[in-house]
């Protein structure tokens, strides 16, 4: 797990207790192309313009490119850390003006928020902005290491009885290959969704578990009739959770695979 950030108030710059992993992703990226670091996930973010990015390749920002984040927007941001993992990061805007967030380091924590909102010091790896009215809390983030799914891991992967292979890429799937709907492969997807829908959890400080259901189309990967039952949270985390769900990465299954779980 990643340790706590320690990060001085205005400086924004990471000190002491991070991990060895953090630590020898920050000396690999010191010398990678400012185009290969960051990587803004259009399809889990909202309300959210880019300014000033050089980069030409999709969803890679470079040094120096603004996010600015609407009211009731969410920024969602991912860096490779490993050849299993990534970096996470959330912000999402609660307060009523735009918030420009500024990528201003190939460090963690990456970014610092721009004018208007006045932040404390990262902790527990996450950091908290008021606005300048006073009220606190209109600006969160939040970050995590998230462990890839195995069947991602194409170089790892264990060749099982229930793991296919076909000789084409198929569209709107990362890899080649094809999960049969055993209820140990879904609950391997299940458990892999997990740790995402708990950067959302900890953005949010939310405790409560939630229902949610969902199918996925084995002809298109897309889901279909998601649905949620909390109707005591707080809105933007449920849209939170559903981003994690509608975006992410599934194997492709042999047939339509319907998931009940609790979140």
């Amino acid at each position: 797990m990643l340790k706590e950030l320690i990060i001085h108030k205005k400086r924004v710059n990471v000190l002491a207790g991070l991990s060895f992993l953090v630590m020898a992703f920050a000396v690999g990226n010191a010398w990678s192309s400012e185009c290969e670091t960051v990587n803004f996930l259009k399809n889990k973010s909202q309300a959210v313009q880019l300014k000033n990015n050089r980069c030409a390749k999709n969803n890679k920002v470079s040094l120096g490119t603004g996010f600015v984040v609407a009211p009731g927007g969410r920024l969602w941001l991912k860096v490779d850390a490993t050849k299993d993992t990534d970096f996470q990061l959330i912000c999402q805007n609660r307060g009523e003006k735009p918030v420009e967030i500024k990528y201003f380091s190939p460090f963690l924590p990456w970014i610092k928020p721009e004018k208007v909102v006045q932040c404390d010091a990262w902790i527990n790896n996450k950091l908290s902005c008021s606005d300048q009215k006073g009220a606190s809390s209109t600006f969160i983030c939040a970050i995590a290491v998230i462990k890839r799914p195995q069947y991602l891991q194409l170089t790892t992967l264990e060749r099982t009885t229930s793991v296919k292979m076909r000789n084409m890429v198929l569209e709107n799937h990362v890899s080649e290959i094809i999960l049969d709907a055993t209820p140990e492969n879904i609950q391997t997807v299940m458990k892999a969704i997990q740790p995402e829908v708990n950067l959302c959890r900890n953005l949010f400080e939310v405790n409560q578990a939630v229902n949610a259901s969902w199918k996925l189309n084995a002809v298109s990967g897309q889901v279909v009739k998601f649905s949620i039952d909390g109707k005591l949270l707080e809105k933007d985390f449920l849209s939170c959770i559903e981003n994690v769900i509608n975006s992410f990465v599934y194997p492709r299954f042999s047939k339509d695979v319907i998931f009940v779980t609790r979140l």
